[in-house]
């Protein structure tokens, strides 16, 4: 989810939870004057700043309840991970921005809760209730999440929150310092430091990884296990190469916003239009865009990592007039059109006719003009020439350097180790590998890396199971 995407969340539950806290308010302080103060003489004064207080802590709370529970759509089944931890391991893998914002927002998600609730009453202003109460109030949270299927129980959650709590706690015990400080009474500073180390350990931790991962000559492969499996049993229907050897290893082009923007612009060019600036939706790992002409509709999403490109071509898809498509259009007349496009295709690259109109280009690895070419680009043709839409996942490499990888056997002995990667919640039990074989996968810094492709039965369903070739 993009930064504006959450601001715009926070922004619209703010709203919904200024007119609870409005209606909320104004019956509490109808129930504080004629109930409280007239018919039982109360004694205690409601002062302003901390009705404000109240507010503030009221409308906090509907704003983490509506974006934890309330925003999110419902799982078919309860999902759970109880690893410690295992979010982390999983954003290191992947190494995405939007993997490790959301770590980054769950601790801080509960900083307020451990800012404000010591203001509220004297108990919390110690360090042992508020965590309590913090502890409480998540678990609250993941279990709701759990029953109503609108989340993933994960223990991670609760050492994020908890962490959260602790810093907010440490924000107080700062604000107190420095509030005693002006009335002039004694504060300990050695006290105040000590609450501030669980904000410190955090810079610390999430500086020593993103450094890390910075000085590190390739990337983070996604299909790197987690957690270890424990399978009943691991078989094998194939013969397995036992000698290890060595693999190229590609760079792969990463592109900026403003490329994709320039390509946009020169391929909607071609139809005689340019940008739908209105339209262009920018996100974290892809951009779309729309052409800005009246006679035809035209989407691209345009991938950052590879420059993979999505192509669609509304007016063939979905015009008022019957479309049919081609059911036995040859190779040449797929890549001809394919490539009036402006996509180039190897000249290797296996063609298949998928039926229904839709065909299929394979490049495993082919070297021309001197690049690599890898991956797919299927698209759907009709009768009249037209490409209705084009899914371009050929990605354009440069050799980097040759390195050692393990041999077949190694690989199939880590997935025996339960060394692959899997849902906690869905451990597999029994383990039939049918085939082998080298294959690529982008890593975390836009290397093209070797990895090994186990195709297997799991469970009783045909499967894919991948491990890095290089050790």
């Amino acid at each position: 989810m993009r930064i504006s995407d959450l601001i715009s969340m926070g922004l619209n539950w703010l709203i919904y939870a200024l007119i609870l806290a409005l209606i909320c308010g104004s019956i509490f302080l109808i129930g504080y004057r004629l109930i409280y103060k007239k018919l039982f003489k109360g004694s205690k004064t409601l002062t302003l700043p901390r009705f404000i207080l109240y507010a503030m802590f009221f409308c906090y709370m509907v704003i983490v309840l509506g974006v934890t529970l309330l925003n999110r759509y419902a799982y078919e089944t309860e999902v759970f991970r109880l690893t410690p931890f295992y979010s982390y391991i999983e954003a290191w893998n992947q190494y995405k921005d939007a993997d490790w914002r959301n770590i980054i927002l769950n601790i801080f998600m509960l900083v307020p809760f451990g800012f404000l609730l010591p203001y509220m009453a004297k108990i919390f202003q110690k360090i042992g209730p508020v965590t309590i109460a913090g502890i409480i109030f998540t678990l609250f949270i993941e279990a709701t999440q759990l029953v109503l299927r609108r989340g993933i129980f994960e223990t991670d959650d609760l050492i994020n929150n908890t962490l959260g709590v602790l810093i907010g706690y440490g924000f107080y015990r700062l604000a107190d310092a420095i509030y005693k400080r002006i009335k002039k009474s004694p504060a300990k500073i050695s006290a105040v430091l000590l609450y501030q180390l669980p904000l410190l350990i955090s810079v610390v931790a999430f500086s020593t990884i993103f450094t890390i991962h910075h000085v590190k000559e390739l990337g983070n492969l996604k299909c790197n296990y987690i957690i270890k499996a424990n399978p009943e049993s691991v078989t094998c229907n194939t013969v397995f190469d036992e000698n290890s050897g060595s693999a190229y290893v590609y760079l792969v082009p990463v592109v900026s916003v403003e490329e994709t923007e320039i390509y946009a612009r020169e391929f909607f060019a071609q139809f005689n239009s340019g940008i739908d600036e209105s339209r262009t939706d920018i996100y974290d790992e892809t951009v779309f865009y729309w052409n800005d002409s009246e006679d035809t509709t035209i989407s691209l999403m345009i991938d950052y990592e590879g420059n993979k490109i999505s192509y669609t071509n509304f007016e063939a898809s979905f015009s008022d007039e019957a479309v049919t498509l081609a059911e036995n259009a040859t190779e040449a007349e797929i890549r001809q059109s394919i490539e009036a496009l402006g996509f180039f295709i190897p000249e290797e690259a296996v063609f298949t006719n998928q039926g229904n109109g839709s065909y299929l280009f394979e490049s495993d690895c082919i070297l021309a003009n001197g690049f690599v070419y890898d991956g797919k680009a299927g698209c759907r043709y009709t009768e009249d020439g037209v490409i209705q839409n084009l899914d371009y996942r050929i990605i354009k490499c440069t050799a980097y350097k040759e390195f050692p990888i393990i041999s077949e056997a190694e690989a199939y002995e880590r997935i025996a180790e339960g060394k692959f990667r899997f849902e906690p919640a869905f451990e597999p039990e029994n383990i039939v590998v049918n085939n082998i074989f080298l294959a690529y996968e982008v890593d975390s810094k836009g290397f093209y890396q070797p990895i090994y492709i186990l195709e297997c039965n799991l469970d009783g369903k045909d499967t894919r199971l991948y491990t890095p070739a290089i050790p």
